[in-house]
């Protein structure tokens, strides 16, 4: 669904950062792994691939 140096933005929450995708993990329920964290394959449908302008802006733009 993503791959490494994609950003990703959730699709709604108060956390509207895009963060880019640094690691894949292959363990058991694959991971996408972010500066805050990692985003588990299973609520990856949260998600979505940020936009260059919110990129830029540093902020999901509804």
């Amino acid at each position: 669904m993503f791959n490494v140096g994609d950003y990703i933005v959730l699709k709604a929450s108060y956390d509207s950062r895009p963060m880019p995708v640094l690691l894949i993990t292959e363990e058991d329920d694959s991971d996408y792994i972010t500066p805050n964290g990692f985003v588990d394959k299973d609520d990856a449908h949260r998600w979505r691939i940020a936009t260059a302008e919110e990129v830029a802006v540093g902020h999901r733009l509804d």
